[in-house]
């Protein structure tokens, strides 16, 4: 299985003190990084409204991702209390490095997707269509671990989370949902505000 590049760049954990009762806790850190490859708007249209109806079908009443918060996650750059520039410049070389021409996106089926916390997502995946973004994120893990010096690995997937606190579902093939990846950018995801900031965007090309 493909291995997922992570390059855990997350602050240092400290000690807890033994406070007085005045002492405020250190904020939690509330800026994520991460390259994305999102779908256009209106393909991002398209599949919220077949998550829609497979929600209707499911009988599932849950929250279900935006259209314009919908993306296959890439690399997790790592999580922050601000904003590191230095951080985003260094990644925006990494980015200035690839060389891959657009390439189209098969999604048929949708299914579970387990996290560690054994909370069931419900995602959108493509089997063999979904190829170009493994090698998308290979080279860019190639480039990341070039510019970081090293990288965490695990397996990797790429799918497309259609909520995140879901039900357990038998996988449902769907009607192909294709459509051409143009670019991949690196994002602050607003932990709890659902929102992603753009900071960075590359357009793919020879």
């Amino acid at each position: 299985m493909p291995l997922q590049y992570s390059l855990g760049l997350e602050p240092p954990k400290r000690p807890t003190p033994p406070a007085p009762a005045t002492w405020t806790p250190t904020h939690q850190p509330t800026s994520k990084l991460l390259i994305l490859a999102k779908p256009d708007e209106e393909t991002a249209t398209r599949i919220a409204r077949t998550a829609n109806e497979i929600a209707a079908r499911l009988g599932f009443e849950g929250k279900l991702v935006r259209s314009d918060l919908l993306h296959f996650t890439l690399h997790h750059i790592g999580t922050f209390s601000a904003v590191p520039q230095s951080i985003v410049t260094a990644v925006g070389e990494c980015g200035d490095a690839i060389r891959m021409l657009p390439f189209t996106v098969s999604l048929t089926k949708v299914q579970n997707f387990r996290r560690r916390s054994g909370i069931p997502l419900i995602v959108l995946c493509g089997d063999d269509g979904v190829v170009g973004l493994r090698v998308l994120r290979e080279k860019l893990g190639v480039a990341l671990a070039k510019r970081f010096g090293s990288v965490r690995s695990s397996s990797f997937e790429p799918h497309m989370t259609l909520s995140y606190r879901a039900m357990e579902i038998s996988d449902i093939s769907i009607a192909p949902i294709n459509f051409t990846i143009h670019e991949f950018v690196l994002v602050n995801s607003l932990q709890g505000q659902g929102r992603h900031d753009v900071l960075l965007r590359w357009r793919l090309g020879a």
